[in-house]
């Protein structure tokens, strides 16, 4: 029995065979055991983006919702990012909800296999809306959900929640263009509003949760998918061509009406995070910012081999050496499908493709302006994607990479479903064609080939060039070798089984699932969490970082990257309950970043530092890594001091960030100073240990000028830091330490070292090669400006970020609080005598906000409202109860035609 691929009318929805249900149990098998086997091992699917920011952030969200509060503010970053307006929360995502009610661990796994599993039944469910049969429509699923993006972008769960809306979203606008196509003659508006409903509130579902998912991205790939769609039903000849202009306006009218639900469905995250970028970094988008992340066409060979510059490291296989993301490049979905796109073109005549065939130069489309998409700006049409409105606005082009595979997925179920039928001339397997649509095996042959014998040139010509690459690709052997195997099978497969249908289908199905366990085993790099937590210990913070103020950790090179984590680096310190002035997120307050500088993973402006900005934000802990403080002479370019200026003082210390056994020190006097001396009076140095504390003897100096002064140590010591003194005053212009038994020697003159060397810190911790330091005062955390008109009495917080301030004035007064300032911050006071109620406004003070109280005693209500919360949380509660009157409109009606079926 043949197919025809769709010529035939099909329902989009039909009771399942037996076989639909057997694989719909296997979809949910396998993310059920690749997501749950992990996690009974203590690895579960929380790794790099999704460990610091999507997961901890959840969780956040969760806890304010079972507190019966909107999830609107994360309190413990104060890093000038909100939480439902950041969007990368997904605060108020469906998914997210069930933070509030099971353990985080759990739920994440919850929200993983539900991306997973939504994915490959949308691909499952259109493939058989085409007519192809369950095993083909199951290859072109699995194919689709565990290769290419749906597998790299597994560290970014926003992203891959909007993947996998996407063969829904086409399925729903083919669909309904099927069902406008199919009613006879010319219908009445009526009618067609009648048919067009179910597909309304479909749209409108669709679009609801991929706005709600909070991820720019996974909202501009299906804008993108939806310009493409719409005008190629409206405008190619295929079996759901629509034949009338009322019928193209029935069509148009029913996906904008289903889009505006959606929006008021999804505008409770919409709005507040629409309203807040126009407040951050990313208010003007320029083209560099949007061309920022495209994929190099020549990088476009990764579609043949998934691990070109490196994979994940397993099996001692080298780790992605390229100047960018694993998962940013990532878009492999196996030479098959490849195949399986180059048989389908094939298929052109002069007059295009015919017959059936016309129904899937959709998807031919679809891919070819998703390749366009995923170069970006490294194509001219970069400018013309840049005009799109929303779409234009994001990065990381890379990412549209989905839209390339999406298609390869279908063609490849097509093209499986053509061999198993023995339709081997459509599926481009007779006389010359079978060698056309061999060609993508034949070049990941000649690129494989090439990569095991000639490498470095190879990697060269791609353009990464440096000698370090040569031995970094020598290490990828083992996989070149299995992916080359499976090139090689597959060309043999096709050109030695053409003739026997069930048997190059089986062998084809069993390379298909080689191809992919093969992709998921040495590329994927978010399926299998590594060392460590994936919840900060509560302990341990306290016990490096206790103290009154906010906390921050400095490692701008990563090294510490696995410890900051386990003390909660930032978002992960929602498990420690410890608040920062960091907080990683795709958007943040651009007047907080640009004093603060720490929008980037574990940095921190070290000149701000120096000049006091972080005390109206009450830093009261930071830990700084040893390469903050010193710098090799050698291996490292010294780092010009640009911001703090030297101090002739009694006493100057230095710190190395983590404890040295010292055999020689050299200071030198400020060059800048016209050769002004160290000090006119002798110099002594002491040491001090990991907890900051001098200790032994005082040291003279060995050798010594007016502008230099060496210091020999026979017995070195093992100490963390020095202090030099003198009667006179010290004046040092650069310190170099050289360690015993240690080729290196280090510079002490960064801006970490300088600000942090003063009476404002003291080191309290030294840990491995990190060390902490802790403020000496604190400012409270409320205050009043002019101490003579009265007093703060009392302060109260809450868990959502509310905060009730006590003042007692005699006059009217400012009051100024260390939060970081956002727009939607309102404050309430009521006076504590007469009850009378006042709203005041807040103000920006530097990075903080301020009030003007009225004289009188009263209890000042901080509460933060996300702009525009009220008029979307209506509107969003407005649409959701109106969707759930249609479900049980729709299950009343359902019941109804199935009791009167019973009756008839």
């Amino acid at each position: 029995m043949s197919t025809d691929l769709a010529t035939a009318s099909r329902p989009w929805w039909r009771r399942p065979q037996r076989s639909d249900r057997w694989a719909f149990y296997w979809f949910l098998a396998v993310p059920a055991v690749i997501f749950i086997v992990p996690a009974l091992f203590g690895h579960p699917a929380i790794d790099a983006d999704n460990l610091i920011q999507n997961f901890p952030l959840r969780v956040l969200a969760g806890r304010q919702i079972a507190s019966g509060h909107l999830p609107l503010l994360d309190p413990l970053t104060n890093a000038g990012t909100p939480l439902l307006g950041g969007m990368n929360a997904g605060a108020l995502y469906p998914l997210t909800v069930i933070f509030a009610f099971i353990p985080p661990i759990v739920a994440w796994l919850i929200n993983m296999i539900v991306v997973y599993l939504t994915a490959s039944i949308g691909v499952f469910a259109l493939c058989r809306w085409h007519g192809l049969r369950t095993w083909p429509s199951f290859a072109a699923a699995i194919c689709y959900t565990y290769s290419g993006a749906m597998i790299g972008q597994m560290v970014h769960l926003g992203v891959v929640q909007g993947y996998s809306f996407i063969p829904w979203a086409l399925l729903l606008m083919v669909a309904l263009s099927r069902r406008l196509s199919e009613l006879p003659g010319e219908p009445s508006w009526r009618r067609l509003a009648r048919v067009g409903f179910p597909w309304v509130v479909g749209v409108a579902i669709l679009w609801g949760l991929t706005f709600l998912s909070g991820e720019p991205r996974g909202i501009a790939s299906i804008e993108l998918l939806t310009l493409v769609v719409v005008p190629c039903v409206l405008l190619l000849r295929s079996s759901y061509w629509l034949r009338s202009w009322r019928l193209r306006i029935a069509y148009l009218a029913t996906l904008a009406v289903g889009f505006a639900w959606g929006v008021g469905l999804g505008l409770v995250q919409v709005l507040p995070g629409w309203a807040f970028i126009n407040f951050s970094e990313r208010s003007e988008v320029n083209y560099d910012f949007y061309g920022a992340g495209s994929l190099a066409v020549r990088w476009t060979t990764l579609l043949f081999t998934p691990d070109l510059f490196g994979g994940n490291g397993a099996f001692g296989q080298a780790g992605f050496f390229a100047n960018y993301n694993l998962a940013e490049v990532t878009g492999y979905v196996g030479v098959l499908a490849l195949i399986a796109g180059a048989a389908f073109l094939t298929r052109v005549t002069r007059k295009g493709w015919r017959g059936a065939d016309r129904d899937w130069v959709i998807y031919l489309v679809i891919g070819v302006i998703g390749l366009f998409a995923t170069w970006g700006s490294f194509t001219p049409l970069g400018h013309l994607f840049r005009d799109i409105p929303i779409y234009g606005s994001t990065r990381l082009q890379s990412r549209n990479v989905i839209l390339v595979d999406f298609p390869l997925a279908l063609f490849l179920g097509r093209w499986l479903q053509l061999i198993r039928d023995a339709q081997f001339e459509r599926a481009g397997l007779r006389r010359f064609s079978r060698w056309i649509a061999l060609v993508p095996a034949f070049f990941a042959i000649v690129l494989l080939g090439g990569l095991l014998g000639w490498g470095q040139w190879v990697i060269d010509k791609i353009g990464i060039t440096h000698d370090v690459y040569a031995k970094l690709e020598s290490k990828l052997t083992l996989a070149n070798s299995l992916f080359l195997g499976v090139a090689l099978l597959s060309v043999l497969a096709v050109v030695f089984l053409a003739r026997h249908a069930r048997t190059l289908f089986s062998v084809l199905m069993t390379i298909l699932v080689v191809d992919l366990s093969l992709f998921v085993i040495f590329t994927s790099s978010g399926l299998i969490g590594g060392a460590g937590p994936r919840e900060a210990s509560q302990s341990a913070a306290e016990r490096l970082l206790s103290s009154n103020g906010r906390f921050a950790l400095v490692d701008q090179g990563g090294v510490h990257t696995g410890y900051y984590r386990t003390i909660g680096e930032p978002n992960m310190n929602v498990f420690t309950h410890m608040p920062s002035v960091q907080g990683y997120g795709a958007l943040i307050s651009t007047i907080y970043d640009n004093a603060t500088g720490t929008h980037p993973q574990a940095a921190l402006n070290a000149c701000h530092l120096a000049d006091g900005t972080f005390t109206q934000l009450r830093l009261g802990a930071i830990a700084i890594s040893a390469s903050e403080l010193m710098t090799n002479t050698v291996l490292v370019r010294p780092v010009p001091r640009t911001c703090v200026k030297q101090q002739v003082a009694g006493t100057v210390k230095r710190y190395f960030g983590e404890r040295l056994k010292v055999r020689e020190l050299i200071l030198t006097s400020d060059a800048n100073s016209q050769n002004a001396p160290l000090s006119t009076t002798p110099l002594r140095l002491r040491f001090v240990n990991g907890s900051g504390h001098a200790f032994g003897s005082w040291y003279p100096a060995t050798n010594s000028s007016a502008t230099k002064a060496v210091f020999d140590f026979a017995a070195p010591p093992f100490a963390a830091g020095f202090e030099l003194t003198s009667s006179s005053g010290v004046e040092i212009g650069n310190a170099v330490v050289t360690p015993y038994n240690s080729k290196w020697s280090y510079e002490l003159d960064t801006n970490f070292e300088l600000a942090i060397a003063t009476s404002q810190w003291r080191l309290t911790s030294t840990q491995d090669t990190f060390s902490v330091f802790k403020a000496t005062t604190l400012i409270p955390r409320a205050w009043l400006t002019t101490t003579s008109t009265g007093s703060v009495t009392n302060i109260r917080t809450a868990a959502w970020g509310d905060a009730w301030v006590s003042v007692a004035l005699t006059k009217a007064s400012t009051l100024e609080r260390s939060e970081a300032y956002l727009p939607g911050w309102r404050a309430t006071a009521v006076n504590s005598t007469t009850g009378r109620v006042v709203q005041l406004t807040v103000h920006r003070a530097g990075l903080i906000e301020k009030v003007d109280v009225p004289e009188g005693t009263w209890v000042i209500h901080f509460h933060y409202h996300a702009p525009y919360i009220e008029l979307s949380v209506a509107t969003s509660a407005g649409s959701t109860v109106l969707l759930i009157l249609v479900a049980l409109w729709f299950l009343r009606q359902s019941r109804r035609r199935r009791n009167s079926k019973v009756i008839s």
